[in-house]
């Protein structure tokens, strides 16, 4: 299979263009995925920048005496309302 060809059920967001793209149609430098939906493509920077609001208050929580990381509740709650919103739109 030629590295362009469509997956079924793959699609990418291109970071350069803001675009969803079904199957590797850009570079890998410009990809983010792949996905199981569009939709989810869609939401590919909104989901990663929750994602790492949570590991950055992971960060901020952490200190060499802890043994665990722990969430810090705002983190955690805009993740959850990043991917309530994501799903509320598939």
């Amino acid at each position: 299979m030629a590295s362009n060809d469509v997956v079924r059920g793959e699609f990418y967001f291109n970071v350069s263009t803001g675009e969803v793209e079904e199957g590797k149609v850009s570079t890998w430098v410009d990809r983010m995925g792949p996905y199981p939906t569009r939709s989810e493509a869609a939401h590919a920077l909104e989901n990663a920048g929750a994602r790492t609001a949570v590991w950055d208050g992971d960060d901020e929580a952490w200190s060499p005496d802890q043994d665990e990381w722990k969430h810090t509740e705002e983190a955690r709650r805009h993740a959850q309302d990043v991917q309530r919103r994501a799903e509320s739109t598939d």
